[in-house]
Parts: C-alpha cells; structure tokens; sequence
C-alpha cells in the first residue's frame, strides 16, 4: 500500500451511479483516480482522471499503477464474450498492480445463478470469475434505483399527470435505493478490507408495490399520484429507438424477468426484509423522503 491516504480507482466514475461513489470515497478521506474516455469528466478537483477503457488492457495497466483499491462498476453491455473481456483485463491489472481490496456493485439486483438473460446473466459471470481470480473481493448488489424514478422519460409524467409510468409490474414489490444510499454501501465496503469474500444484497428500508409507491409520492408531494406500468413491448421500442439496438430489447428483457414470478419478486424486495446495507453502517432514505428532495419541475424541463 501507498503511503498517505488510501488511493482507490473507480471505473465508471463519471455516470449516475459512479459519481455518487466518488462523492463518498471523497468524503471518507480517500484519495480518488476515475477511469474514464471523457475528455472534461466534469470531477472534482481532488480526483484524478486517468483516460482509458476497460477493452484496452495498456490504458488498465496505467490506471493501476500506484492504486490500492478499485470500485467495479461495469459498462452497460449486454454480450457475454466483451465483458468477459472487460473482466480478464480488469483481473490482470489489478494482480499487477498487487489491489488489496476490490468492491465489485452489480448496478443491479443480480442472483447466484444465470437466469438467462442476459442483463443479469454477465453480471452473474464476472462475479464468478472475480472470485475463481483469488483476488480480495466484496460484492454489492442493489435493487433498482430510485433515481430511475426521476429519469427523462420519467419525471416529465410525475409532474404532468402525478403518474408513475415505469416498466415494472404493479404487483412487484422493490425496495428502491438511492444512488446516494447505494454509494454509501459500496464506499463502506471498499473501506473494510475485513469484508473480504461477503456479497451484501442492499435496498431501501420498503418493499413498494405500485400502489405503495404511489402512496409514498402522494405522501411526499402532497398532491395524489398514481402508479401506471409501462407495457414492456412500448418501453423495448422506445429505448431501441432512443439508445440503439440491444439495448432497449435487453433492458425490457431484465424487466420482464423482474415483473415475472420466483426469484425476480425476491431479488427487489429482499432489500427491504434482509438489508445488506445495515450491515454495512447504511441507514436508507425512504422513497417519501427522497422524492421530497426531488426538484421535480426542474427534472421534467430536462
């Protein structure tokens, strides 16, 4: 290990879930590196950017070196030969650069076992093959966002038509987190090496049907809110036309498998019953309390 403060890389650090972790590692008393392809990252001052890409082993290398401690989080990629790639490579660099603590967030509820698809699928793999490396790794697994709540294609209803439009069937409970909360959990993980080999499932302290949730943001807001589920073949198109294809059929895919009966009910709500973020020192915002902070308007004017 470095001397002075501990020296962590995050990959991914500049996106939605990313940059919450920094602020984290940041308030901690870390020192931060991001992995990143952006020219002007758009970071703090106080963290230093390395240019590079989880395909190109060389720029890996370089990002390492001198780091003790990687934050995981992978790029949205749907095919199992490239991110498998992204993981030999993240596996070598990190055995050459001798990390002493890896903390690996699935940015998505994700089983012990392949489902077959393939969202949660390569999520399953690169867990397993972090683990076959012999490297030190703890894993955390959220449930789905609450910040997705408050995404373009979603806030613009909230405040139109006190609607929550979202492709998730009203009878699946989930226990939202916030991309806060979530980062707070992996910056206690990566900062205890003592967790070593523990996976932590976490969410947000309820299990919220559609009409539970509606109820928190009526709750929240003051003004009554229904929850609408969006039918998932409309919700595949859009996305397909807005980010391109596989995305969106994958995207609809996870959610299907979610909306549908066994372990997708148990991955979203087992947040709420057995919280792996408790464990980690967290104590989740409830989706009342964070839609509250939401300046809504100013979200649906994009």
């Amino acid at each position: 290990m470095t001397d002075g403060p501990v020296r962590i890389l995050v990959t991914g650090a500049t996106g939605m879930q990313g940059r919450p972790i920094v602020d984290a590692l940041l308030a901690r008393g870390f020192a931060v590196r991001a992995l990143t392809r952006r020219s002007d990252p758009g970071l703090p001052p106080a963290v230093e950017v390395a240019r590079g890409d989880m395909d190109d082993a060389a720029s890996l290398h370089a990002a390492f070196a001198g780091i003790d401690r990687l934050v995981l989080l992978l790029p949205l990629a749907f095919d199992a030969a490239l991110v498998r790639g992204y993981v030999a490579n993240v596996i070598e660099a990190a055995r050459a650069a001798e990390i002493d603590l890896i903390a690996f967030d699935t940015s998505a509820p994700v089983p012990d076992a392949p489902v077959g698809v393939a969202a949660v699928d390569v999520k399953v793999e690169a867990s397993a093959l972090l683990a076959a490396s012999g490297l030190p790794v703890v894993t955390v697994r959220p449930t789905i966002y609450a910040g997705n709540l408050a995404a373009p294609w979603t806030a613009p209803g909230i405040v139109q038509s006190r609607t929550i439009a979202y492709p998730l069937a009203a009878d699946v409970p989930c226990a939202w987190i916030t991309w806060e909360d979530a980062a707070a959990c992996v910056a206690a993980a990566v900062a205890n090496p003592a967790l070593v080999g523990r996976t932590f499932d976490i969410g947000g302290p309820e299990a919220l049907d559609g009409v539970a949730l509606a109820a928190a943001f009526t709750q929240a807001r003051g003004v009554e809110h229904v929850y609408a589920a969006v039918p998932l073949d409309a919700f595949e198109a859009g996305l397909n036309g807005a980010l391109g294809a596989p995305v969106g059929t994958e995207i609809a895919a996870l959610y299907r498998w979610l909306s549908g009966p066994g372990s997708g009910h148990l991955d979203l709500a087992r947040g709420g019953r057995a919280n792996g973020a408790g464990e980690l020192g967290v104590t989740p915002a409830s989706i009342a309390d964070w839609a509250a902070q939401v300046p809504w308007e100013a979200v649906a004017e994009g």
